[in-house]
Order: structure tokens, then sequence, then C-alpha cells
């Protein structure tokens, strides 16, 4: 599982899953275009952009479009 997940909740329900949380790892890989990148690389990004809400619309649709 990655390791930034647990700073993204508010992606997240509640009581999340590992499922949940791949979901979410997916959609921000998607996002930030890291498919295969590490997991720091990916959290670097994350922190770069995490308090962008244009980020954090796109990771939104992202999932929704997974979930859909």
């Amino acid at each position: 599982m990655s390791c930034y997940t647990r700073h993204l909740t508010e992606h997240l329900p509640p009581e999340p899953t590992p499922r949940d949380k791949r979901a979410l790892d997916r959609a921000v890989r998607c996002v930030l275009g890291l498919p295969d990148a590490r997991c720091p690389e990916v959290w670097a990004a994350v922190k770069a952009r995490r308090d962008d809400p244009a980020f954090a619309g796109k990771v939104g649709e992202a999932l929704a479009g997974a979930a859909g």
C-alpha cells in the first residue's frame, strides 16, 4: 500500500478498506501522471499539490470515474 494515502483522508470513507486505498492510489498516480513511480516520488508530488483545490478536484473526479 502506498505510504501517502493516510494523508489524503478527505478522499477516503471514514473506515477505508484496502480496496479504497488502492483506488485512491491509482487515482492520484493517474492525476499526477506517475503510474509507475515509487511511493516517495508520488508523495513528493502530492505534498507539492495537496492544498491545490484543482488537484483535489481532479483526484475526486478520477475516483468517481473509477467507481462508475
